[in-house]
């Protein structure tokens, strides 16, 4: 792992460990020098290292992954299935699979259960423990039952249970954003592009006011939502209103940035 990473080095390469959970993986990376890790990290590695060795760490712990590991093929999965497509009609209608699909992937015995669980409450524990991690939201789109859009909010939901609102919203917006080294860094700043995202009701004082969305700002365009679902209609204006219509939509660039935005949207929504 050291000699990997002195030859990432060598050639100006970040190198991103995916640990999947293993104590002793994270520990060798850790060791050789790589501050980017996703997968969680068992409470059990206290003791073994240094706190502090983890204040420089980029953590994606991708805990919905090991979440519906542990409740796949039971009642608490087909819970909350019911409860993710109430809130995502776009998933619910394209992306969610068939309630009895997780019976069929999972054949875990009862000890293996308790195992996942054990090991998920670990995982949980070592967040609580720590302080002013640099976390990105990570959800883990594409393993068991973690679909796009939808999967980044159960990922806010259990972190939020452990964090709190705020501390989640600062990393789905600041740590990720900075992370990715996206123009506007996740904040509001005098000089730079202005990424916002209007609500109806605050998401500080419940998550699931993030489903009030109303209006993003993305740049030089922004992009409406309307409450009435016979109005569902969106608009894209161009933000500098003194440019005509016909103009800014000849501009390919644009329409390629509506494009994406609209998709993003209706996968979360």
């Amino acid at each position: 792992m050291y000699q990997l990473k002195k030859a990432a080095d060598s050639e100006g390469i970040k190198l991103a460990l995916s640990a999947f959970g293993d104590e002793f993986s994270i520990l060798e990376g850790m060791n050789a020098g790589i501050s980017i890790l996703y997968h969680p990290i068992p409470d059990e590695i206290f003791g073994r290292i240094a706190s502090g060795a983890f204040q420089n760490l980029n953590w994606g712990p991708m805990f919905s992954v090991y979440y519906y590991q542990k409740i796949a093929g039971t009642s608490e999965w087909e819970t909350d299935l019911n409860l993710m497509k109430e809130w995502s009609s776009y998933f619910a209608k394209n992306l969610a699979p068939e309630p009895e699909f997780a019976g069929k992937l999972t054949e875990l015995q009862e000890e293996d259960r308790l195992n996942a669980e054990r090991e998920y409450k670990s995982y949980l524990a070592f967040l609580g423990r720590q302080k002013n991690l640099n976390i990105l939201l990570s959800s883990g789109t594409g393993n068991l039952h973690v679909y796009p859009g939808i999967g980044g909010w159960k990922e806010m939901e259990i972190l939020s249970g452990v964090l709190g609102n705020q501390e989640t919203i600062r990393i789905a917006t600041e740590s990720t954003c900075s992370f990715i080294e996206a123009p506007h860094e996740g904040k509001i700043q005098e000089g730079k592009p202005a990424f916002i995202n209007v609500f109806t009701e605050d998401p500080f004082i419940d998550l699931k006011n993030l489903k009030t969305l109303q209006r993003i700002i993305a740049g030089e365009i922004y992009y409406d939502l309307y409450k009435n679902s016979s109005d569902r209609k969106s608009d894209l204006h161009g933000k500098k209103d003194n440019l005509p219509v016909k103009k800014r939509e000849e501009n390919k660039n644009e329409r390629i940035r509506k494009r994406t935005l609209r998709k993003n949207v209706r996968r979360f929504l």
